[in-house]
């Protein structure tokens, strides 16, 4: 039994207003809000209005000044979370977007010359996240007489970023992040979140509004079912009230609207109405759909499941999709290259539609190859990996159909990644030393794989598994017999036969020649890239070797520190 119950809001509010001299009151819980987001974040992948990808260099100072380099970080859609801080006091909520695809470089500084300390390739099922706390805001009566509630992300505060360990150096990512969003045009960085129309005239016609955040009842314990759960509240100075009225506080006894009853697992209800004593009187259907229309898009329904009048009238009830509206399912999806998915359109009572019109399209690679096929049915292949060119393509899948003269349009999204399997850091290198620094590693995997992780020779150092799908390497603490060592450190993974490894470079002392690059993202095989060496150490002392992965270097010119590895 939930700790919110129907019956003990209705105990809260019998014989008394919860109003605050407020006409009436709005709520709707996190799933609500998280699925419009959900839909604008497609909806934007479809017309080009999405966030496009990050790139840019961070100094880091919580890491002996080093400097971290990002590279094509898309970012997935926002989810809201009432976990941390949401009261009545302020109306912030938290967002995080995973970090979906996208590059991350480390550059270390040593005596003379700096050195990789960590390479990566970003997957959204390795969990890095960019997480900021916001302000929901209220634009009103601005657009055809409608009050908007909108999220901007450049009003976020408390960026970081957990691509790396430290978190110095999380905070410093986060705000080159926010530096970005307020770079951003305002379609690309805001999300809608509501709407009223303020452009009625009957007594419980909308005219303006105060919105809080509010905290659902032991949503802030980590272990509670319902941990980060909560709901966006709409305070509503109705058109025959002639003031507004006061915000509660938290304390003050204002209870959290939402009933937490269930029905075989299955939440009852995700929003509620409440109009004050004195209009009750003016309540019917066209009212409460008046003042249920903060929402957004219109596709959306206030449906009422049941009503009460313990003093104030309350409506308990569900957002859910219009009679017209249509879904696609999956609405988010992670493909290997060449791997196939099957779409459905359906309309609101969950039934497949018939008559539907495929297409896929690439948001950013170079060539119509790389958008992959989808079949007259739903069949969707992703491109083969000789056609991506990219870690990672995005693919809009959109479902047209025809029905009752009008066109409907849904899409969805898609993210084709070239290699299934992906130990994060792919690289990484330390200075032996006393106290040394741990690497944490962690693989793309499913709830079917079964990891096994192995230690190359020479085996130096030690690995531990705090979880299945993670390692800790820890570095030796005395000299190598060579100035630098090799360890590579493999996943396995049983339950598909593949595997992927990740290689730490150690190192006795800083480093003292300049090679020129000194990383190279990616190479095409059979490819070759010139390496020089900028120092003055005499010609002719210098010998070029591959110490781990593939490839070979080739002498370009006899006693001359550079060469060519192809």
């Amino acid at each position: 039994m939930g700790t919110n119950s129907r019956n003990e809001i209705l105990n809260q509010m019998a014989g008394k207003s919860v109003m605050s001299g407020w006409g009436a009151i709005t709520v709707f819980n996190r799933t609500r809000i998280n699925r419009f987001l959900e839909q604008q974040y497609i909806t934007r992948m479809q017309g080009y209005s999405f966030i496009p990808a990050f790139k840019g260099a961070v100094t880091l100072e919580g890491n002996a000044s080093a400097t971290v380099q990002l590279e094509s970080i898309m970012l997935g859609k926002p989810l809201l979370s009432f976990a941390d801080e949401a009261s009545l006091d302020e109306s912030y909520a938290t967002v995080t977007m995973n970090m979906v695809s996208g590059t991350v470089l480390m550059m270390q500084p040593g005596e003379r010359v700096a050195r990789v300390a960590t390479s990566l390739r970003i997957r959204e099922s390795q969990g890095y996240q960019l997480k900021l706390r916001i302000k929901l805001s209220v634009v009103a009566g601005s657009i055809n007489d409608q009050g908007l509630v909108i999220m901007d992300l450049k009003e976020g505060v408390d960026f970081t970023c957990d691509v790396l360990p430290d978190y110095l150096d999380q905070a410093a990512i986060g705000l080159a992040f926010k530096e970005y969003f307020e770079s951003l045009p305002v379609y690309q960085r805001v999300f809608v979140l509501g709407m009223l129309d303020v452009s009625q005239y009957d007594p419980l016609a909308p005219k303006e509004f105060a919105i809080l955040t509010q905290r659902a009842p032991g949503a802030e314990k980590i272990a509670a079912s319902n941990y980060g759960d909560g709901g966006v509240v709409v305070f509503i100075r109705v058109a025959g009230d002639k003031e507004k009225g006061v915000l509660p506080s938290e304390g003050s006894g204002f209870p959290y609207l939402i009933p937490d009853d269930e029905e075989e697992g299955v939440s009852i209800y995700s929003a509620a109405i409440v109009v004050a004593e004195k209009w009750k009187r003016y309540v019917g259907d066209e009212q409460i759909s008046k003042l249920s229309s903060l929402l957004y898009p219109s596709a959306e329904v206030f449906e009422s499941k049941d009503t009460a009048t313990p003093h104030d009238y309350v409506n308990f009830g569900n957002v859910n999709p219009a009679s017209t509206q249509l879904a696609i399912e999956p609405s988010m999806v992670t493909l290997q290259a060449g791997k196939s998915e099957t779409f459905k359109l359906l309309d609101a009572q969950g039934v497949p539609v018939t008559g539907v019109v495929w297409t896929a399209k690439s948001l950013n690679s170079r060539t119509l190859n790389a958008a992959g096929s989808i079949s007259s049915s739903g069949v969707y292949t992703a491109a083969d990996q000789e056609y991506i060119g990219h870690d990672t393509v995005r693919v809009v899948i959109t479902g047209t159909v025809y029905q009752e003269d009008r066109v409907f349009t849904v899409s969805a999204g898609v993210s084709v990644f070239v290699d299934n399997m992906v130990v994060a850091p792919q690289l990484s290198s330390r200075i032996i030393e006393q106290n040394p620094k741990p690497i944490k590693l962690s693989v793309t995997s499913t709830s079917r794989s079964q990891l096994t992780w192995t230690l190359s020779q020479p085996d130096v150092g030690t690995l531990e598994f705090p979880t299945p799908n993670t390692a800790i390497y820890t570095p030796p603490t005395f000299e190598q017999a060579e100035f630098e060592t090799v360890q590579i450190i493999t996943a396995y993974d049983a339950s598909t036969d593949q595997s992927a490894s990740s290689t730490v470079l150690l190192f006795n002392d800083f480093l003292t020649s300049k090679v020129s690059p000194s990383y190279v993202r990616h190479m095409k095989r059979s490819a070759s890239q010139l390496f020089e060496i900028a120092d003055d150490t005499g010609e002719g002392t210098k010998h070029w070797s591959v110490i781990s992965g593939e490839g070979e270097f080739k002498d370009r010119r006899p006693q001359v520190p550079s060469a060519t590895v192809s």
